[in-house]
């Protein structure tokens, strides 16, 4: 069965926000509560070796990726830590 582009984009955003929820559905270095900020940060890198965005959402709502090594954060924290290596 072949899924519509709207099927699949409703797939992606029901598995980012379980993945959220499971973070805790805050930005942990400020609070924010903006869900259409918030983004996963690779405590132990770059992760660039490791998988990111929709993959990764689905992979932690599934249960199939673990949490220890990531951060949730809004953009502007995840920039940052990313950039600067701020506060978070």
């Amino acid at each position: 069965m072949a899924y519509s582009n709207a099927q699949k984009r409703t797939a992606r955003l029901a598995h980012r926000m379980r993945a959220i929820t499971i973070k805790g559905s805050r930005c942990e270095s400020c609070g924010t509560e903006n869900h259409r900020i918030l983004e996963f940060h690779h405590v132990n890198g770059d992760g660039k070796d490791d998988v990111q965005g929709s993959k990764l959402a689905y992979l932690v709502a599934t249960g199939r990726r673990a949490l220890d090594d990531l951060q949730l954060l809004c953009s502007n924290c995840h920039k940052e830590v990313t950039y600067d290596g701020g506060p978070a």
